[in-house]
């Protein structure tokens, strides 16, 4: 067992004089702590307001007649709308805006 510290203790020492293997110990030593700090820092707070405001969240609660009711856009438009049979960019700023007022969003959030 002594014979084992003696050559780690000479391994050490020897380290010091080679830059390469000084070198390689380091990256090898330095490097995964980098990693696990940039990557626990991009996740330290997955649900805070800077992560989740870009995404787009559905409401729920709203039927379409509702929706119309409260927008002053005719049902059918709403139904073509999310059928897909009508395309929202083509829609007018005005029904744009008007549904976005209704549903607490962005007029950019519609489109």
């Amino acid at each position: 067992m002594k014979n084992i510290f003696k050559i780690i203790r000479a391994d050490l020492r020897h380290i010091k004089t080679n830059v390469i293997a000084l070198c390689v110990i380091i990256g090898l030593t330095v490097i995964p702590a980098l990693y696990s700090w940039f990557n626990i820092l991009s996740n330290w707070d997955p649900y805070g307001q800077a992560s989740t405001s870009r995404i787009k969240v559905a409401v729920a609660g709203y039927t379409q007649k509702d929706l119309s009711e409260q927008s002053g856009v005719t049902l059918r438009s709403i139904q073509q709308y999310e059928q897909g049979k009508k395309k929202i960019q083509k829609a007018s700023a005005e029904t744009v805006r008007a549904l976005a007022r209704s549903l607490g969003c962005q007029m950019e959030d519609l489109l």
